[in-house]
């Protein structure tokens, strides 16, 4: 209120030194059995209306939509492989093959097919190839051998 500036400013300092000094709060709220008033809040107005301006300018840009579905009907289906991925109690091999359905419904040489690529097939990822023998043991077919020690009954736990 600007008829109480003077009140205003006075508050205001005095809040300031309180906010400052854990001892000046602590003497002042047992002496005074008193609680602070409660601290501001900062908001981020500016930044949020100008991120509202910047929408707007986007909205009515005629390539939006046509982006938007594009980006939609390229990589929705990593929206849903990873829902699946998320049920409990799903088996090591139906895991592996959303992780490969995955890989096959992205647009070929796009970014996002290589960093899938980069983060699957990268030679450092050996808990992923670890993963795949095991898969593949459990189906009965040949498997390089196991970079870890594990008892047979740690891989049926897989299943």
């Amino acid at each position: 209120m600007e008829k109480y500036t003077l009140v205003n400013n006075y508050i205001s300092a005095r809040k300031e030194g309180f906010c400052q000094s854990k001892s000046k709060k602590g003497h002042f709220c047992g002496k005074a059995q008193l609680s602070l008033p409660p601290e501001q809040v900062p908001t981020r107005w500016g930044t949020f209306l100008a991120a509202i301006i910047e929408i707007k300018a986007l909205c009515k840009n005629e390539n939006l939509p046509t982006q938007l579905v594009h980006i939609c009907s390229c990589y929705l289906h990593i929206v849903r492989a990873i829902k699946e991925l998320e049920t409990e109690c799903m088996s090591l091999s139906s895991q592996l093959n959303i992780i490969e359905r995955v890989r096959q419904n992205l647009p070929e040489h796009s970014e996002a097919m290589q960093q899938h690529n980069s983060v699957l097939d990268n030679k450092q990822n050996k808990r992923y190839k670890t993963l795949k023998s095991i898969n593949m043991i459990l189906k009965g077919e040949e498997a390089a051998l196991l970079p870890i020690n594990l008892l047979p009954a740690k891989i049926l736990a897989f299943k």
